[in-house]
């Protein structure tokens, strides 16, 4: 809600000097409010995270929900979107910063379903996750590209059951997707994935695991560089037990980056931790690693 009681139906962008915020002096900033496209509200416009040199800023939206705020059951479209002039904010001359954006096709995406996990439904024992919706939930710009990933509900061939896996997008610069595609696992759930590329080649995806058999644990793939697809799935931390969250969405809590050397791939997400680290509230924890 905006000052004065107006509502807001859209995501806001702020462009902010980062030279005034590193002299701790009072920041120049250009905002755009209630951002949408296509006449859809934009709920989540994530910003890229950027380790290159590069004169524009990319950001990037899914679209979870219609127009009147209902579940999208299925989407084959993408928001794409640069802030160009973004230098000109330092100065004040803010009538030069221009936020655009476009719609693009994309692989089908799907609402996701609830993830089921080990618990037993009774109280203080969950039966089943929460991955809320198919919101992108990070991107990274490395090497020219764009890379985002979101939850997405999937059929996988000979698995009866439909599950939550990933999709995930690489965006050239002009808009256009260079490449995509889905990791799913058989009788598993995928839920909230963050995406990181490296400025040698190798693209790592983090996530949550779980399934009726295996707690809620923090896990990872890896597509090494020249290779077309990505390996096996990973465990970095296995959960030690069933999350007592009840129905409440699991976390948001994903989040990968590039190490300052290049190659390294660190990587965050949700599960179950031992007893001693977990939350004090309900059990989940956040697992941190680096994938060399």
């Amino acid at each position: 809600m905006k000052a004065g009681g107006t509502i807001e139906n859209g995501a806001d962008v702020y462009i902010i000097s980062k030279s005034q915020l590193v002299k701790q002096v009072t920041a120049h900033f250009k905002a755009f409010f209630d951002i949408s496209i296509g006449g859809i509200p934009v709920t989540s416009l994530q910003p890229s995270i950027s380790t290159s040199s590069t004169d524009k800023e990319f950001l990037a939206n899914s679209f979870p929900f219609l127009a009147d705020g209902e579940n999208n059951p299925v989407a084959h479209t993408l928001g794409f979107w640069t802030v160009t002039g973004d230098s000109n904010v330092t100065s004040g001359n803010f009538g030069a910063v221009v936020l655009k954006g476009e719609i693009i096709e994309s692989e089908r995406y799907s609402f996701p379903v609830l993830a089921l996990s080990t618990g037993s439904g009774a109280p203080g024992s969950s039966a089943f996750l929460n991955p809320d919706d198919s919101r992108l939930q990070t991107c990274q710009f490395e090497s020219g590209d764009m890379w985002c990933s979101l939850s997405t509900s999937i059929a996988i061939k000979g698995d009866p059951e439909t599950r939550d896996g990933v999709a995930w997008f690489e965006f050239s610069t002009s808009g256009s997707i260079a490449a995509q595609g889905y990791v799913a696992s058989a009788g598993n759930y995928l839920i909230y994935p963050a995406i990181v590329h490296s400025a040698v080649g190798s693209t790592a995806i983090v996530f949550t695991l779980t399934s009726p058999r295996i707690n809620p644990s923090a896990a990872y793939v890896v597509r090494k560089p020249g290779q077309s697809s990505f390996g096996g799935i990973n465990i970095a931390a296995r959960g030690v037990s069933p999350s007592t969250d009840g129905a409440g969405r699991w976390g948001d809590y994903s989040w990968a980056t590039l190490d300052p050397n290049g190659k390294d791939l660190w990587m965050a997400t949700e599960y179950i931790p031992p007893v001693s680290n977990q939350n004090p509230i309900t059990n989940f924890g956040t697992r941190i690693f680096d994938v060399a």
